[in-house]
């Protein structure tokens, strides 16, 4: 559980860094 929880924190991660990137 924790696990999936912190592979979800990581992909979220990813992509609000590359949209952010992308936008910017």
């Amino acid at each position: 559980m924790l696990r999936a929880l912190g592979l979800l924190a990581v992909v979220v991660g990813a992509a609000l860094i590359y949209i952010g990137v992308y936008v910017v």
